[in-house]
């Protein structure tokens, strides 16, 4: 799957491939380097921990947004069994942004109620 990086992230993404090329570096050449995969790891979780704290307005609305996030029914796969969608509103219509149905969380019954986005939101930059 392609990556999809919002701009603030990118710094996140460079971290990211400097240690992949510390590991490819230590399988080829068969050298120990786990002392800076460790310090490599511990600074991309330190930035994405920084970048994730001070986030603007804008920049959770393009989170919200993004092209990769989880769909309703991405959820509803994975956190619930037993999903029977609900359809209609008494005037046979069908609202595709808001798929809600019955499920069980566990073993307890329960109603589901989701938005959906759509597949073909424009982006905004």
């Amino acid at each position: 799957m392609a990556l999809h990086p919002l701009d603030f992230e990118k710094p996140i993404l460079e971290l990211q491939r400097r240690l992949d090329e510390i590991r490819e570096h230590s399988d080829r050449h068969d050298v120990d380097l786990d002392s800076e995969v460790e310090a490599m790891e511990a600074k991309i979780n330190a930035t994405r921990r920084e970048i994730y704290s001070n986030l603007s307005a804008w920049q959770r609305v393009q989170i919200a947004r993004h092209v990769q996030r989880p769909y309703a029914f991405d959820y509803i796969e994975r956190c619930f069994t037993d999903w029977v969608e609900l359809h209609g509103d008494r005037l046979f219509a069908d609202d595709k942004a808001m798929p809600s149905g019955l499920a069980r969380l566990g073993a307890q019954p329960c109603v589901v109620l989701t938005h959906q986005k759509g597949a073909a939101t424009p982006k905004i930059t």
